[in-house]
């Protein structure tokens, strides 16, 4: 037994209790009440549904998202100002305003600028923090519910569904299954918020740049076609994977349990071949999955100097400004650049977290409304007094295709045991 400082021995009390609304027996019942969002075409209903349950802290998280967005914009806006306070006071601006009569701001402007600046970021950081520990429960909480269920669902599939799902099977989605639709449910608040910030950005580098800020907006249109076809090749590997990885845990876990069968009539070199083909297949999906994903990251990890690059070009083509690229407007047309470059390089890995969980979700969604036991065929008791333990009333006992055997009629008294013998076809 472990001690504590104290020298006591730990008990059970002493175990870290867990939120009670993170725990298995608060989150089934929840997840018992989607029977509405029930059946196996009905994938969106049932995501919805999940997430339904909480819309509370979803919307919080939302909200913090927001606040986060506009932290964002704040700072480059409030640097802005203070670059052009900082201009007003060097040697040429201050003669020209001396000569013109106007007064030089006061210190405190800057200070404010200077002081916004700082509140800006650590608002940013504090929404950013918050907005990811809610989505981070949110996260927990649907997979607690997602595992329960298949755990659940694997106790209660008939005999007909049993056959079609292994063990390695119902594990592969308690495991890489959820954990590609919890990596989907990262992506919520990045699917709306992300072009809110690019379409910021091109608002704020028109009042700076002016038509140039759509050179980097080009880009983007030229780039999107190819990303998309290649997140839908993504996904289709990716599918083509799962479904072949299936196969190869579900024919591995039957060669397993039957090995004795298997050396008995030599058929371990067919067995090997049907497991290798498998994973040949499944290994070439793998091949283009990452081709594809290598294809698409390379883009996104050089558009942002293409951005950049053509944005500046076309500005010093286009600009009536005598001044050209001055300092105020490359380092605040940088930081609006260096904020619209972020989600876009956030965009693929959202595509790619959205493509992978979706197949997940429906494969999770069509292992849940498979067939279940019929609890109703069978009766139970609790009469102590009764005379008959069992009683078997027109049974039919089959294994595939019609019954058989029918009318297996029988009962059996506390203590005695009966058989049945039937000739069947």
């Amino acid at each position: 037994m472990r001690k504590a400082n104290n020298g006591t021995t730990l008990t059970i009390d002493d175990i870290y209790k867990p939120n009670r609304f993170l725990t298995v027996a608060r989150l089934t019942p929840l997840f018992n009440k989607l029977s509405a969002y029930s059946g196996p075409d009905s994938t969106w209903r049932f995501l919805m549904g999940i997430l339904g349950r909480f819309w509370i802290s979803i919307a919080l998280s939302m909200l913090a998202y927001a606040l986060n967005i506009v932290a964002t914009f704040v700072t480059p806006a409030l640097f802005q100002r203070l670059l052009m306070f900082v201009n007003m006071y060097s040697p040429l601006y201050r003669d020209a305003l001396a000569a013109n009569g106007i007064p030089l701001p006061p210190v405190s402007d800057g200070l404010i600028c200077a002081v916004g600046m700082f509140l800006a970021v650590n608002l940013q950081t504090a929404t950013s923090s918050y907005g990811n520990q809610l989505m981070a429960q949110v996260r927990m909480r649907v997979r607690t519910m997602l595992a329960t269920a298949i755990y659940q669902k694997s106790l209660d599939m008939s005999l007909a569904s049993r056959k079609d799902q292994s063990i390695g099977e119902i594990v592969n989605r308690m495991s890489t299954d959820t954990n590609h639709v919890i990596a989907a449910l990262t992506a919520i608040n990045q699917i709306w918020s992300l072009p809110i910030m690019i379409g910021l950005c091109l608002y704020f580098l028109w009042g700076i740049l002016g038509p140039a800020c759509f050179a980097g907006l080009a880009i983007i249109l030229v780039i999107a076609p190819a990303a998309a076809y290649q997140t839908k090749v993504f996904m289709r590997e990716n599918k083509i994977k799962l479904e072949n990885a299936d196969k190869r845990i579900k024919l591995l876990n039957e060669v397993i349990s039957g090995m004795k069968t298997v050396k008995l009539y030599g058929f371990e070199d067919y067995f090997r071949k049907r497991i290798i083909a498998y994973r040949e297949t499944e290994q070439q999906a793998l091949i283009r999955l990452f081709n594809a994903l290598s294809v698409v990251v390379g883009i996104f990890n050089s558009v942002d100097i293409m951005i950049t690059l053509f944005t500046f070009l076309v500005y010093s083509w286009t600009t009536d400004n005598p001044n050209g690229l001055s300092s105020d407007v490359v380092f605040v047309s940088m930081a609006y650049l260096n904020i619209m470059i972020e989600p876009i390089g956030m965009f693929f890995g959202v595509i790619s977290a959205v493509g992978q969980g979706v197949v997940s979700f429906r494969r999770i969604s069509e292992f849940l409304h498979v067939d279940d036991l019929d609890r109703a065929a069978v009766t139970r008791t609790l009469d102590s007094d009764a005379a008959v333990a069992i009683d078997v009333v027109d049974a039919g006992f089959k294994w595939d295709g019609p019954p058989p055997s029918s009318d297996g009629s029988s009962a059996a008294k506390k203590g005695e045991t009966d058989k049945k013998t039937k000739k069947t076809k």
